[in-house]
């Protein structure tokens, strides 16, 4: 399995239900790729930040479907990077259900 992460934004102060808007996008959106696996939501307290850690079958599937979930995005996209980042600080959020919350 491949882990491709994108860190996305909203371009204002924003309450976390904006948040998880943008990141259903996101993930809607990927569901459309061929060898996607799943996706799991990141996102930072008290801010208007979060990350998409989106799974594939391979390397090829993930960058394919990359640059397109990107140019969806297009200003709330910031950073698109490969395997798992550091994530303190962060909640860890699956199918709408705080899993665990991360030291800040």
């Amino acid at each position: 399995m491949f882990v491709r992460v994108l860190n996305f934004t909203c371009r204002k102060e924003t309450e976390i239900s904006d948040i998880q808007e943008v990141y259903r996008t996101i993930a809607d959106h990927a569901r459309t790729f061929d060898g996607f696996v799943g996706s799991t939501l990141l996102m930072r307290q008290h801010a208007c930040c979060g990350m998409a850690m989106m799974y594939w079958d391979s390397e090829e599937a993930a960058s394919a479907a990359g640059t397109g979930i990107v140019s969806l995005l297009g200003e709330h996209a910031y950073h698109l990077m490969d395997d798992a980042p550091e994530i303190q600080g962060y909640h860890v959020i699956e199918n709408g259900i705080l899993q665990e919350k991360k030291p800040t």
